[in-house]
């Protein structure tokens, strides 16, 4: 294993909380494309701009929720939950942004983030 390669999947999670396995595949065989996506990722994550943190993992919820409403997409939902949590986002907060995808995206899209919101609620629940 190349050492840079796990150095930047450590960054990944200290600074995310979480990184995909499918993300772990391309540090592992592209690093420098990875570390050029986690760079614009970084950069629109934690500038300090208008929008709070909080604010901006509600966007990537709800933007997930209409675009993605797969069953794959529930992690990448449920990661930006996580984060939007650990930012101050309140329960409520939350909700209320998934509720708003039902317009824009349906019912799918809806239950989709209702889906993760659940099963988040339910982990941390028992985690304790």
């Amino acid at each position: 294993m190349n050492p840079e390669s796990e150095e930047l999947i450590d960054q990944i999670k200290a600074s995310r909380g979480w990184i995909l396995p499918e993300q772990e595949f391309i540090v592992r065989r592209d690093i420098e494309f990875y570390r050029r996506h986690n760079e614009k990722f970084d950069h629109f994550m934690t500038r300090d701009n208008a929008l709070p943190r909080k604010i901006l993992e509600l966007l990537y919820i709800v933007a997930l929720c209409v675009r993605l409403p797969a069953g794959e997409t529930q992690t990448y939902i449920k990661n930006h939950i996580h984060q939007a949590l650990e930012h101050g986002a309140t329960e409520q907060e939350i909700l209320e942004a998934i509720e708003l995808t039902i317009f824009p995206g349906g019912s799918p899209s809806m239950n989709a983030g209702i889906k993760a919101f659940r099963e988040v609620l339910e982990e941390r629940e028992s985690a304790g």
